[in-house]
């Protein structure tokens, strides 16, 4: 993306001035203490019509994909099977997320405007000229994130229809999905968000249906849940086989790919509305409804822990734990393995809206 040139520049006296209210919402801070206001943004052909509930879903959407369902298992191996330090792990992954989701706020908030990282590096490193537009162009597309998720995808729907899932049914079914939400986003920018809102909605409604049946198994008596506790004082901090610190900070980065998505919503800021203040309330609210939902579905898993085993084996195993714990009368009306569908489908709706705003 081209920049337009700086067309004034204004020198900060005190450090109490509102920068915010000058009326310029770009700014750079130069080596002589000087403040160069670029041009407001530039506003996308479809205008701005993404307000705070919009912005929470994309976020929502974004990062509660097939992340969380894949990587539990590894997570508690490295662990040492000790719940404490399996939660820890996830706290720590939490506030890597959060310190680097203000970090891009705060650089959105200079910056307010769509390409994200892409925007932010070319402003740190604007020489060699176009170095950084290419490589993040290529890791983009080699990263291939919306691939993993759309396979997937197929593979939980397959199992929803009791449909075999080969590789080839379960790579057909993803690239329907991935051609269907293309077009939907190619033909109507305005009936793509509306699809993506209401998953989103269905996203935000599985969250609450996690929290709530985790509260309903964790905190009731088994005499109304029908669920022995298994998670006690004296089992929640031993070890069971081996925990290392390499082993420890392995779950750690395990747990911040399940994070992963919280600063892809830069890449559409010219379609957020009030971008600087929108950022600023829906990040941190976002990142508290998944770190919430995280930990509230482990505290759950291991609450019903001995009625499927020590470990889970591979991601559709997640089946179980639905199975087991989330008995709740809400979840059977739902096919089980729709439930991960929506999230993994979801979050690729959303990654095919931030690679092409790239």
């Amino acid at each position: 993306m081209a920049y337009k040139k700086p067309s004034q520049k204004v020198t900060v006296t005190s450090e109490t001035d509102d920068l915010e209210s000058s009326g310029s919402t770009l700014s750079l801070l130069s080596n002589e203490g000087e403040i160069i206001y670029l041009q407001d943004p530039e506003d996308a052909p479809q205008g701005r019509h993404l307000g705070i509930y919009s912005t929470i879903i994309l976020f929502v959407s974004r990062i509660l994909g097939s992340g969380f369902l894949a990587i539990s298992s590894g997570m508690y191996t490295d662990c040492g099977q000790s719940p404490f330090y399996f939660l820890l792990s996830w706290f720590v992954a939490a506030t890597v997320a959060y310190s680097g989701m203000y970090v891009y706020l705060e650089l959105g908030s200079l910056i307010p405007r769509s390409g994200g990282t892409k925007v932010f590096l070319e402003c740190i490193y604007g020489k060699p000229y176009m170095l950084m537009s290419v490589t993040v162009s290529l890791y983009s597309v080699v990263s291939g994130f919306t691939i993993s998720n759309i396979i997937v995808f197929g593979e939980y729907i397959l199992h929803a229809f009791n449909i075999s899932p080969t590789d080839f049914r379960v790579r057909g079914m993803g690239l329907i999905f991935l051609y269907v939400t293309c077009c939907i986003h190619g033909f109507s920018v305005r009936h793509g968000v509306k699809v993506q809102n209401f998953i989103g909605f269905l996203k935000l409604l599985l969250a609450a249906l996690i929290v709530g049946t985790g509260i309903w198994v964790v905190f009731f008596p088994s005499s109304i849940t029908h669920i022995e506790p298994q998670l006690s004082y004296g089992n929640f901090y031993p070890v069971k086989t081996s925990i290392t610190l390499s082993s420890f900070a392995s779950a750690v980065i395990k747990g911040t790919f399940a994070y992963g998505g919280w600063n892809s919503i830069h890449t559409v800021s010219n379609e957020i509305i009030d971008p600087v203040r929108t950022l600023k309330i829906a990040g941190p609210v976002s990142l508290g409804i998944i770190t919430i939902t995280y930990v509230v579905i482990n505290i759950t898993y291991f609450s019903g822990h001995s009625r499927f085993g020590a470990r889970i084996k591979r991601p559709i195993s997640w089946r179980c734990i639905v199975r087991n714990c989330f008995w709740s009368p809400f979840w059977t009306p739902v096919p089980k393995p729709c439930r991960p569908a929506l999230c993994t489908g979801g979050n690729g709706i959303c990654c095919l809206i931030h690679h092409l705003a790239y």
